[in-house]
C-alpha cells in the first residue's frame, strides 16, 4: 500500500497508532509516514518500537513526529503505556519509554527483560491476511511455493556484533523457549492456516 492508502485506512476512533522499525533502513519510509498520520490526524498518538528506536531514541524523536519510544521489549510496556494514556495519568512513572516534555528529552528507566518467554502468548495471525502477504513477497524469510509463518524459538542474543544494535535491544541476555511448546506452535499453525513453510526469526539460534 502507498502511504496515503495506510492512512486512509486508519479507523477515525483509533487513538494510538504503534509503528515497528526493526531496520535503521526503514526510517525514511516510516519518518514519511509519520508525517502523514500527524498531518491527516494531529489527534493520533504516535509510538513506536524496535531495534532501531531502542538504539537511538533521541534521534528517533527528534527526526520525525513521533510522540513516545517503547525501549526494547514492548509486550508489557505497551500495555502500562496505553492504560495510562487513556486514563490521561502521567507516563512518567511508565518503565522503558522515552519522550519529549518542555523540549527535553525524557528517559524512563528500562523494564527488565522477559524471563518467562513460555507464558507469552503467540502471535494473532488470523488478524493478518498470510496469503496476501506470501503472493507480495513479504512474508519476511526465504521464498516458498506456499504461505509462510515466522517463529521464534528465543529472545536475544548474548553477543555485541559491532554493526548490531541487538545488545541495547536486548541486553545481552539469551533466553530459549521449551522446544516442545515451539513445535506445539508450528504444529497449531499448520492446522489453522495450512502454512508448510517456517522461517525461524531468531537473532542467533545455534548458542545451544
Amino acid at each position: 500500500l502507498r502511504t496515503e492508502q495506510i492512512i486512509s485506512r486508519i479507523s477515525p476512533s483509533v487513538k494510538f497508532v504503534g509503528i515497528t522499525v526493526t531496520f535503521t533502513h526503514e526510517w525514511p519510509v516510516v519518518v514519511k509516514l509519520i508525517t502523514g498520520i500527524k498531518s491527516s490526524r494531529p489527534d493520533v498518538t504516535i509510538i513506536l518500537g524496535g531495534e532501531h528506536v531502542t538504539a537511538m531514541p533521541e534521534f528517533s524523536l527528534a527526526t520525525s513526529g513521533a510522540d513516545i519510544v517503547v525501549l526494547g521489549e514492548g509486550d508489557e510496556t505497551i500495555v502500562d503505556l496505553i492504560s495510562s494514556l487513556e486514563q490521561d495519568d502521567d507516563i512518567s512513572g511508565v518503565l522503558g519509554i522515552a519522550y519529549c516534555r518542555n523540549d527535553r528529552l525524557i528517559v524512563n528507566p528500562r523494564r527488565a527483560r522477559q524471563e518467562s518467554v513460555d507464558t507469552i502468548s503467540w502471535p494473532a495471525w488470523h488478524h493478518f491476511d498470510l496469503v496476501a502477504y506470501h503472493n507480495y513477497g513479504f512474508s519476511g524469510g526465504m521464498s516458498s511455493d506456499h504461505p509462510s509463518v515466522p517463529i521464534l524459538a528465543t529472545r536475544g542474543c548474548p553477543y555485541q556484533c559491532t554493526f548490531c544494535s541487538s545488545p541495547k535491544m536486548w541486553t545481552t541476555r539469551y533466553i530459549p523457549r521449551d522446544p516442545i511448546l515451539v513445535v506445539d506452535e508450528i504444529e497449531e499453525y499448520k492446522h489453522l492456516y495450512n502454512v508448510t513453510n517456517f522461517d525461524f526469526q531468531d537473532l542467533t539460534a545455534i548458542v545451544k
